[in-house]
Formats: structure tokens, sequence, C-alpha cells
């Protein structure tokens, strides 16, 4: 009696966290928020006070991969007016509706290889932890990721790349 009651226990415990696992899946979602809706003035702006700029960003890209109310953005972000070195790609971090910018890649060759490795990996790594997928990322940033690991095993830590680490 005893054994029926824990294989009628697992089994209700198993459909259970495979129905949140699905029901997981169905809210999760990866998209791009239109020019000016308020979520992109907020990821926006979070990028501007990260950065302490009043700058107008171009956007070329911008993904967003959101799980209820916890998300994640990346964006390739330039100075629209073209007056300054400011944006990148940023990585940004939402908790109940509140953006934050947490790292910024510039491809200028400012930043040593090891960190943008090494920030590189922790964005990876949070991306992974939200189960977006690999379109969550632009291109551009899979290439400098390889450019910069392959930097770093030929040239060591000291060689020149592009990350900054923001928060």
């Amino acid at each position: 009696m005893k054994t029926k009651r824990y294989i009628v226990s697992f089994l209700l415990v198993s459909v259970t966290a495979v129905e949140l696992l699905f029901s997981r899946e169905a809210t999760a979602q990866q998209y791009t928020p239109k020019p000016g809706s308020p979520e992109r003035v907020a990821i926006m702006d979070a990028a501007r006070l990260a950065q302490q700029t009043s700058v107008q960003f171009s956007v070329s890209y911008l993904s967003i991969f959101r799980d209820g109310m916890i998300a994640i953005a990346v964006a390739d972000l330039n100075d629209a007016a073209k007056q300054m070195p400011y944006g990148g790609l940023v990585f940004f971090e939402s908790n109940n509706g509140r953006w934050r910018a947490l790292y910024s890649m510039y491809m200028d060759g400012s930043e040593s290889c090891k960190m943008t490795v090494k920030l590189s990996e922790i964005m990876i790594s949070k991306a992974r932890a939200m189960r977006a997928p690999s379109t969550f990322f632009p291109s551009s940033f899979f290439i400098g990721y390889k450019a910069a690991v392959s930097s770093l095993a030929k040239d060591g830590a000291e060689s020149d790349c592009a990350a900054t680490a923001i928060y």
C-alpha cells in the first residue's frame, strides 16, 4: 500500500513539474519593442543612465527575452548624432519592469580581451539561465566573442579587445 502511495505521489509531482515546464515555455518570448514604446524608452533611458549621457541612440539591434516579470535585453547602440563614442553592445536586465544596463561592449579595442571574454561568457550564461535562444544575441556578438577568445589564446590577457562592466 505504501509503495502505491509513493508511486502516485511521484507521478503527481512529475506531472506538475512537466506542466510547469510547458507553461513556462508558453509564456517565455523573444521580441523587439517598437520605437517610442514605453519599454523601449525605458531601455534607452537605462543605457543613458549607465553611460552617464543624454545622447539619443540609434538602435541597429534590440532583442528582449521575457519570462513573466523577469527579462533580459541586448541592444547594439550608437550615438545618433555620431558626436560621442557612446553605445556599443549593451546587455540589460529587468526585474518587475525596471530596466538596468549591466554590461557594455565597445568594438574599439579599448579593453583587454580577457575582460571581453569574461563579460561575454557572463552574458551567455545569463541568457542560457533564462533559456533564451541563440537568436537573442546579434551575430556580431558571437563574431566578437570568437575573435576575443582567439586573440586571448594567441596574444595573452593583455591584448586589447572591447568589453566594459558598467554596474
